[in-house]
């Protein structure tokens, strides 16, 4: 391996290295940076989680709506490229304000993830790396499959076993799988990835509701995009 990447050590077996080193080899820089951080096993920590429920509906849909439409295109990336943007709008603001009450207070904030060389170093990583991600799960797969089940036929032997006709069979067996689609559908949910050296900075700050709130205004303008 000739790349940067085939002189980590890693708990990788060295397959598994030789496919990280051809991906990175074969990827921008900021793609590099991820494939770097998998090597290292310095992965990326849940910042948030987007549970559906009766008062998001039409947000929940428009995120899994996007998801159909964009995973594996340029614009998911883009997504994730315009949240971490106004994460870190949002973050310097509300510092700025935290510095400002803490002056009238005469106080020092009491936050280590806001002092100057850590806050430094999350300017440097949110405005060169991509260090948020948005995994929206794919909903056609919750019932464990990429396509429904078929309904299976009853042997010819054994279809004097059971009087009850055929249609009424596969109608019922549809109810089951639309309820279980239904109810596995439910119990997913959205999460928001990070870096693990900017994650203490953004939460001291903003909490899960602000987090969230950034995050469909962000989908909302990718989506007019």
């Amino acid at each position: 391996m000739v790349s940067e990447l085939g002189e980590q050590k890693s708990l990788l077996y060295p397959t598994d290295l030789e496919l990280l080193d051809w991906i990175y080899q074969n990827s921008p820089e900021k793609g590099q940076f991820l494939i770097l951080d998998l090597a290292r096993r310095n992965l990326y920590k849940r910042l948030a989680t987007i549970y559906r429920h009766s008062k998001n509906e039409a947000d929940w849909k428009d995120l899994l709506d996007f998801r159909r439409k964009y995973f594996g295109e340029r614009s998911y990336i883009d997504f994730c490229e315009n949240l971490q943007e106004q994460l870190l709008i949002h973050v310097r603001r509300r510092k700025g304000e935290i510095e400002e009450e803490a002056r009238r207070q005469e106080e020092k904030y009491l936050t280590t993830a806001l002092e100057e060389e850590r806050f430094s170093r999350f300017e440097e990583l949110m405005e060169n790396r991509l260090c948020i991600l948005v995994d929206i799960p794919d909903p056609e797969r919750y019932i464990g499959a990429d396509r429904p089940l078929l309904f299976i036929r009853e042997t010819l032997e054994k279809r004097y076993l059971d009087p009850i006709p055929e249609g009424y069979i596969n109608q019922i067996y549809e109810q089951l799988e639309r309820h279980n689609k239904e109810r596995m559908e439910s119990l997913g949910v959205i999460r928001l990835f990070c870096h693990p050296e900017v994650r203490d900075t953004i939460r001291a700050v903003l909490n899960i509701s602000d987090i969230i709130h950034i995050t469909l205004q962000s989908l909302k303008r990718i989506q007019l995009l």
